[in-house]
């Protein structure tokens, strides 16, 4: 019975390794760092393991517009958010240059979306290093219950690639701890002002 036991773990690792590359705990991203392929994502992109080594793992994303392109290539995922909620996004670039194809010097500059290509402009992002990862940050507020997360490389033909990203709820402070702290701040002010008092008696 061990034995079986043991064999049926050892047979169930690889699956819960794949489970762990596609859900990590706190990030709404599924295969954020895809490492599990084309899961989770859609659109127009690639895979690639740079020789250097992607950001984490072993795979990152390749944003693609090829020239002359009129068809919108996007990366993008459906996030699952709440109305009003506000979320941390996050993610990592390298250019492309000389590692998947793009012999051509110069970099990509990507448009990052919350809610898809009508949605809200994050902004530009751009890393011109092939060698260094750059990580990028901003915070947005979801007005739907399901919310695109897209990056767009609007109309070059050089590449940026794509790793570590992440969509985090960013936590609301809770009245229970709130609370507590008040009161304990209130009854320090009113022992702090006791302290004074007394102080002025004795020199009275």
């Amino acid at each position: 019975m061990q034995r079986f036991l043991v064999t049926l773990l050892i047979g169930l690792a690889p699956l819960l390794e794949v489970q762990a590359q596609l859900f990590v705990p706190g990030n709404l991203v599924v295969n954020p760092g895809f490492e599990s392929g084309f899961s989770g994502w859609t659109g127009t992109y690639g895979l690639v393991n740079p020789p250097g080594g992607s950001y984490e793992g072993l795979t990152a994303g390749v944003i693609i517009q090829a020239q002359g392109t009129q068809n919108l290539q996007v990366l993008q995922q459906a996030i699952p958010t709440v109305v009003g909620d506000m979320y941390e996004i996050q993610f990592s670039l390298l250019a492309g240059n000389g590692l998947v194809g793009d012999p051509s010097p110069g970099h990509a500059t990507i448009n990052v979306f919350w809610g898809g290509l009508l949605g809200l402009s994050i902004g530009q992002f751009s890393n011109p290093s092939t060698t260094q990862w750059e990580t990028f940050d901003a915070v947005v507020t979801a007005t739907s219950t399901s919310t695109t997360l897209e990056f767009f490389d609007p109309a070059d033909q050089h590449l940026q690639l794509v790793d570590a990203v992440s969509v985090a709820e960013v936590p609301e402070p809770r009245l229970g701890l709130l609370i507590p702290i008040g009161l304990g701040l209130l009854a320090f002010k009113s022992l702090f002002e006791k302290s004074v008092i007394a102080c002025r008696d004795v020199r009275a």
